[in-house]
This record gives C-alpha cells, sequence and structure tokens, in this order.
C-alpha cells in the first residue's frame, strides 16, 4: 500500500480487521474476500498507519512488540505479504528458487507470509512458497491446518486455470 519513494523506509503495515466468510465455494469465496477488502483501499485511515508507524519507529522494540501483540491478541490470523528481490538471487553461487517469508509472532492465533518476487517473471523465483507460524495452543493440529491451508490453495489456484 506504499507507493515508490515513499518516506518511511521501514516496515509498513495497515492494520485492518475482517470478518471474513467460510464458504466451500472458492470462487464465491474469493470474490467476496476481494469485495470486503477493496473498501479499504482509499479508506482516509490509511493515512494513519503512517503516523502510527512513525511512532512506533521512536519506541524501543521490546515496547513496540509489545504494543504490537497486544493489538492482535484477540485475531485469528495475520496475513503478511513481503515484497521480494528485484533480480535473480544467488547464494554462494547457486540460482535461489524459491524463498519462505515468515512473519514473527505477532500475538494472533496464526500469521501467514507470502514473498512476492518484484517481476517474477523476470526473477525466476516462484511465488508459490508461504511461511505459517502458528500458536500451538490456538491451534492444537498444526499438521491438520497444513493439509486444510493445501486444499484451500488448491481451490484457489483452480481458478486460475
Amino acid at each position: 500500500m506504499r507507493s515508490e519513494g515513499h518516506p518511511l523506509e521501514r516496515d509498513h503495515f495497515v492494520l485492518a480487521r475482517y470478518v471474513l466468510p467460510v464458504t466451500g465455494d472458492a470462487a464465491a469465496c474469493v470474490r467476496e474476500v476481494r469485495k470486503i477488502s477493496s473498501t479499504y483501499e482509499h479508506d482516509p485511515a490509511l493515512a494513519l498507519s503512517d503516523a502510527l508507524a512513525a511512532g512506533l519507529d521512536l519506541l524501543p522494540p521490546p515496547l513496540v512488540t509489545a504494543v504490537w501483540g497486544s493489538m492482535l491478541k484477540g485475531d485469528d490470523f495475520c496475513i503478511t505479504r513481503v515484497p521480494g528481490p528485484p533480480s535473480e538471487t544467488y547464494l554462494a553461487g547457486a540460482r535461489v528458487e524459491g524463498l519462505y517469508a515468515f512473519a514473527p509472532p505477532s500475538g494472533a492465533a496464526m500469521n501467514v507470509s507470502l514473498l512476492t518476487p518484484t517481476r517474477r517473471e523476470s526473477v525466476g523465483v516462484n511465488c508459490d512458497f508461504v511461511g505459517v507460524n502458528i500458536d500451538s495452543a490456538a491451534v492444537p493440529d498444526g499438521s491438520k491446518l497444513a493439509a486444510c491451508l493445501e486444499a484451500g490453495f488448491e481451490g484457489v489456484l483452480c481458478l486460475a486455470s
């Protein structure tokens, strides 16, 4: 949600809470989520996120972690998209073929992160790697959650074909 050349160079976030539908129809779910999330894209309150980020940036990291965690404690999940490298990436001379992003635990029961390369077709890095952190007290069966996430992604990806 940050435009190129934005003065804040560090992490940028927009805190938006949605009540999402639970449905077996992937197409209907994607349409509804898009409808819900698009209502916030031009919300005047987005300007507050920069002010909040600037204010949090002045605080000591342990205090920021405590404040951020308390804001998300009642949330079921937190979703993060992390911009990836703008060009092909190498590590010790080997081309990197996939990258995972893992957001730090935020206080939510589950954190889902997706790293998206700037130019997928020219970078050659897959965008289909998702990092998931869970609070095992809130999500006691991580294997079942992983299977459900995989089935959900398959349903959504089938829409693209």
